[in-house]
């Protein structure tokens, strides 16, 4: 085998959700570990469900989590073009060739028919497949059929027992009888996804697949039409399923775990990748779990993948953001953040960034800190006790913090409510970064500004 060549494969029909990107992930992973090529192939012949502006989201996605591609639909490449919705002549080069060695044939049954099929062999205990009613027509009549009705192409499916290794669940076998002659080509003459993905990764030359579990019952419709058409079939690593903490598989459907979402809660990209890596995969003994990308890839290896379902919950994650975020530097979160580094902002997110769980409490600290209205309501003791600090020598967070707490008693507010109505007023939430150190930080002369605000109950 040459080369390893691997590809993601999404459709354009949501947003990429957390199993999408640990699959990417890995296949980037294995890409860069071999020093081989990781292409980005759109698979959007669902043409009813696919939307163009979810294929720019799911790229855009994929760039912030710096998992960019050798080949794809933007960048071109050798094996071109790289939407399914472009590459109907290979899917029909394809299909001729297996006309041509009569291993196709024309399906006529309709949907009722099917379905009525289904349900007869359910009934008899039956396994409910295909019971080849088209495949046992002449030529002359599928002929005559042809001019009345719509028809698919059904792939011929031999009997007897097929293996293959896969290289997270060892061998796996299953006999071809079992499956029924399936469809390649639909009436409509879109082609299925198995036929697509078949012909596509033999004419991208792929070596490698690696996807999800769910995908595992495609596998040996694939091989066979791999051997049909005269091709050794890629490597398969089929990745454990992503659970939520009850054990209940990640949807799809829910948005808030989305890479997009995450983005907007404030994770570090460098965290959900590292999140993502752990699902499944773990590093070898005595290494850290807080991982770069580029320690990813040094460790990564397919064999240190379980077949176990992993668990994915947002505890984990803001842990791992934390330990990202305080270790990244100030130019780095200044990137993420969109904003201009000064020295005052680069002394602050210096401070700020060990203390923050993640983005969107920086983001909030960076604009109050260049002049934007608080962004909760003026406590009624706020004139009083920002008199008290105006007078404080030396000013520095433990100091700012031990006024606060004396002055409690003079202003008769509970101190637990003085320090909690503070960070709501000026960082418009209840927890979240040490208030001493933002007022620090702030300053007396903006400190001073900020109660000539109004009141807001």
């Amino acid at each position: 085998m040459g080369a390893v060549r691997v590809r993601f494969a999404p459709s354009p029909t949501g947003r990429l959700h957390l199993g999408g990107a640990r699959t990417a992930l890995f296949n980037w992973l294995l890409a860069r570990k071999t020093g081989g090529s990781f292409v980005l192939r759109i698979e959007d012949t669902d043409f009813s469900r696919g939307d163009p502006s979810l294929e720019a989201s799911m790229m855009e996605d994929l760039r912030w989590l710096g998992l960019l591609w050798d080949e794809g639909p933007d960048v071109g490449g050798p094996y071109g073009p790289y939407r399914q919705s472009e590459r109907g002549f290979v899917y029909n080069s394809f299909l001729e060739e297996l006309r041509g060695k009569g291993l196709v044939y024309r399906c006529f049954c309709s949907e009722a028919e099917l379905e009525e099929e289904r349900r007869r062999r359910l009934l008899e205990g039956l396994p409910p497949r295909y019971g080849g009613r088209c495949a046992r027509l002449s030529e002359e009549e599928a002929d005559r059929l042809a001019a009345q009705r719509p028809f698919a192409w059904r792939f011929r499916v031999r009997g007897g027992l097929c293996s293959f290794v896969d290289l997270v669940r060892g061998e796996i076998s299953f006999r071809g009888e079992e499956l029924g002659d399936f469809v390649v080509v639909r009436s409509d003459g879109r082609p299925t996804y198995n036929f697509a993905a078949v012909c596509d990764d033999i004419a991208m030359r792929i070596t490698h697949v690696v996807r999800g579990e769910d995908h595992l019952p495609n596998t040996p419709r694939q091989i066979l039409l791999y051997e049909a058409l005269g091709s050794v079939p890629p490597a398969f690593a089929h990745l454990p399923l992503v659970v939520d903490r009850d054990g209940r598989k990640l949807s799809k459907r829910d948005e808030a775990l989305s890479v997009s979402s995450l983005r907007e809660m404030g994770f570090l990209p460098e965290a959900v990748l590292n999140a993502l890596v752990l699902l499944g995969w773990q590093p070898p003994s005595g290494e850290e779990r807080v991982l770069k990308l580029e320690d990813m890839v040094r460790l990564f290896d397919l064999s240190r993948v379980s077949p176990s379902p992993s668990t994915f919950d947002l505890a984990t994650l803001s842990r791992l953001n934390r330990k990202h975020l305080s270790s990244a530097s100030s130019e780095r979160i200044a990137s993420l953040l969109g904003i201009e580094l000064n020295g005052e902002l680069y002394r602050a997110l210096d401070l700020l960034k060990t203390e923050a769980s993640d983005l969107v409490q920086l983001k909030e600290a960076v604009l109050l800190l260049q002049g934007r209205p608080p962004l909760g309501p003026k406590p009624r003791w706020a004139d009083g006790l920002v008199e008290r600090l105006l007078e404080l020598e030396p000013w520095g967070p433990e100091e700012i913090g031990k006024a606060i707490s004396s002055a409690a008693s003079s202003l008769g507010v509970r101190t637990r409510e003085l320090f909690e109505g503070l960070r709501l007023w000026l960082l418009g939430r209840e927890e979240g970064l040490p208030i001493c150190l933002m007022l620090f930080l702030l300053g007396k002369q903006r400190l001073a500004g900020l109660t000539r605000g109004p009141y807001r109950d």
